[in-house]
């Protein structure tokens, strides 16, 4: 275990032709997290199809907390999971017509990640802005923390 790495936790993509990535735009692509180290190689968690992303440990390192569209993926809002990281138990945190994406555990053992439900838009290109919000473990009482009015 050098310099105390237990695991690495990557997200692989591979962007087919005449597709756009990014929350907002179209993305069918193959996004995939991996979860490797020094000593073993990398294996896929998901095989869930859309765009999985935004990877992050749960502090006991069991389990992934990320952002996909796998349900739609190409027009389907993103949402927040949860799953082991044998891909097992997959648990879905957040839905809605909006992206929640970039989530990471709080001290508190809640999540802090970013969302476009603020319903509000970038003055000068028509995309919707991300603020930062926060939830319960369970992705339940989300709260606006950052109420960023314009971009």
């Amino acid at each position: 275990m050098k310099f105390g790495l237990r695991a690495l936790l990557v997200a692989s993509r591979v962007v087919p032709p005449g597709f756009e990535s990014g929350v907002g735009r179209p993305f069918i692509a193959g996004l995939g997290l991996q979860v490797g180290s020094c000593a073993w190689p990398a294996r896929q968690v998901t095989r869930l199809g859309g765009a999985n992303f935004a990877p992050f440990f749960h502090p006991d390192n069991k389990r992934i907390l990320f952002s996909s569209n796998f349900e739609n993926p190409r027009s389907g809002a993103f949402d927040l999971y949860l799953i082991n990281v044998d891909g097992t138990g997959l648990k879905q945190l957040t839905s809605g017509e909006f992206d929640d994406y970039e989530p990471a555990y709080l001290p508190d053992g809640g999540i802090v990640f970013v969302s476009t439900r603020c319903k509000r838009w970038v003055n000068c290109w028509m995309t919707q802005v991300g603020v930062m919000h926060r939830c319960d473990a369970d992705g339940s009482r989300i709260e606006l923390i950052s109420p960023n009015t314009e971009h």
